[in-house]
């Protein structure tokens, strides 16, 4: 980064961890996503629900602590089906499709 440009350099990242992950002390059942809008027009919308380094799945709501486990890490990922529409005109959650509620 340079000292007049703030925002950090674009790279590919694991998931954020789970809800359910220790550093959320109360245990959160659900997600609020505000830019649900991008995922419009996938046909297939893939979320990261767990982490394999070495072949070995971590435990739920633990993800890689060191840089080597960052580098070997892979994520396990559970296909949901898209919706293939707009969903701009929707203000509350029963206006979305049914994927989209998912």
């Amino acid at each position: 980064m340079n000292p007049t440009n703030v925002s950090p350099p674009s790279c590919p990242l694991p998931p954020p961890p789970a809800p359910h992950s220790p550093r959320f002390s109360t245990r959160y059942a659900s997600i609020n996503i505000t830019k649900l809008d991008v995922l419009d027009d996938l046909d297939e919308v893939k979320i990261g629900v767990a982490y394999k380094i070495n072949g070995e799945t971590l435990p739920m709501g633990m993800m890689p602590s060191t840089l080597e486990q960052l580098e070997a890490v892979e994520v396990v990922y559970e296909s949901m089906p898209g919706w293939n529409t707009s969903i701009a005109h929707c203000r509350h959650f029963d206006e979305l499709p049914k994927e989209a509620q998912k």
